[in-house]
């Protein structure tokens, strides 16, 4: 889906990094066309009643000329999900779930409508059981769904909550940013006077289930490629605390802080000289082989544009180092997390390559081993004492000739 100018309604204006993250997070393609469940999580907003997250939904979907179909799991039983079992020849299989109706199912609705699950918290067990393969696969029993989007929405929980129904969920406060003040939306435009500073309490606590688990590592990876998780550090933020245990999201976003984020294009547009030459290799080592080539190219443009060359002289620089053969590798940047492991690998491969050790990694051992080679030589040259001692192998035996003839007369 294309980027788009968001127009400011009662809604838009607080909430316009949260309608981009609902977008990178759709199962369609810029086209519209279905791509498969995204890799990026299920949305699950989490706020208060009423507090607004069923209409932003709806807005959401309105913008892209999509159907809402609302289902609330806390009503609906394990038949309304994921059907009724029947007998087919022998074969046990399961009817359409009633849930959703038969014309959604048909091709020509693929991609054009949202499946929203309204207070998904309150679901059962045995329900429960139905959601995880709808939000892992979009499947239902035998049913497979292709809607634009799956989305979900909760209460702050009051209990305790299935923790692979988390799992599955990126969770997101809403409001979605701290002091949000509902006095800001348009609708309430007139409203004040009459009721003065009354403020409705708002709740952002997330679920205390979160944990951090292999999905969550395999999730942050597929968003590292996204260009809003960069671009943006709410948004970076929203994805890092609702994959995460709280005390492992606070150790990434602190780690994430420590490094460059400005997107890798705009970075080789605006850098001066001084943080060319600071972050080439990370911005080059972390970019796809087109992304780094086409960066390497605004690069050099502007250092044949730059008066003082001071540009010139850090791209000169930087590909005489080791660092630079990284660079050249056709490997592909599945995360920026692993860029020194990577970094720490190609620098031993450039070392090999060009037939030296950088002093830096020169050992007074290995020196100090060269600088006995003389004394080894020494032991070559002592190669003639061993051969006098071959020399003086006759002696010997002459010795033995003597006692032997002395023993031929009788001695």
């Amino acid at each position: 889906m294309g980027e788009e100018s968001y127009v400011t309604t009662a809604w838009t204006d607080s909430d316009r990094e949260l309608l981009q993250l609902m977008d990178a997070m759709a199962d369609v393609d810029e086209a519209g066309e279905v791509v498969g469940p995204s890799r990026l999580g299920v949305l699950c907003l989490v706020g208060e009643t009423q507090c607004g997250k069923s209409t932003l939904i709806e807005h959401w979907a309105e913008r892209h000329d999509w159907r809402v179909l609302t289902v609330m799991p806390g009503i609906d039983s394990p038949e309304d999900l994921g059907g009724l079992p029947v007998r087919e020849g022998g074969r046990l299989t399961w009817t359409q779930p009633s849930v959703i109706p038969a014309e959604l199912l048909a091709s020509q609705w693929d991609g054009k409508w949202v499946l929203y699950l309204d207070e998904i918290e309150k679901a059962t067990p045995d329900v429960i059981a139905c959601l995880l393969s709808l939000l892992s696969n979009r499947r239902l029993r035998n049913t497979v769904v292709k809607p634009a989007a799956v989305i979900c929405s909760m209460n702050p929980s009051r209990r305790p909550l299935h923790e692979a129904l988390v799992a599955r969920l990126l969770c997101v406060p809403y409001p979605a940013v701290e002091g949000y003040d509902v006095w800001d939306r348009e609708s309430l435009v007139g409203l004040q006077p009459y009721i003065g500073n009354i403020r409705p309490q708002i709740d952002r606590s997330l679920p205390v289930e979160r944990r951090t688990t292999p999905g969550s590592l395999h999730r942050l990876a597929h968003w590292l490629h996204k260009p809003v998780f960069w671009e943006s550090d709410q948004v970076r933020q929203w994805i890092i605390e609702g994959s995460f245990s709280q005390t492992d999201a606070a150790a990434v976003v602190a780690r994430f802080s420590d490094l460059p984020t400005a997107p890798t294009l705009k970075w080789g547009r605006t850098a001066d000289a001084a943080a060319i030459a600071s972050g080439l290799v990370y911005y080059t080592a972390t970019a796809t082989p087109m992304v780094a080539k086409e960066l390497h190219t605004i690069l050099v443009e502007r250092a044949e544009a730059d008066a003082t060359g001071e540009i010139a002289q850090v791209l000169k620089a930087f590909f005489k180092t080791p660092e630079a053969l990284l660079a050249s590798e056709l490997w592909s940047a599945e995360t920026r997390a692993e860029y020194h492991v990577r970094l720490e690998r190609a620098q031993t491969q450039a070392t090999k390559r060009a037939g030296y050790v950088p002093r830096t990694q020169r050992s007074p051992k290995s020196k100090s081993r060269t600088q006995r080679s003389p004394k080894s030589k020494s032991r070559t040259q002592r190669s003639p004492k061993s051969k006098s001692r071959t020399q003086r192998t006759p002696a010997h035996q002459v010795t033995v000739r003597k006692v032997s003839s002395a023993t031929a007369k009788g001695i």
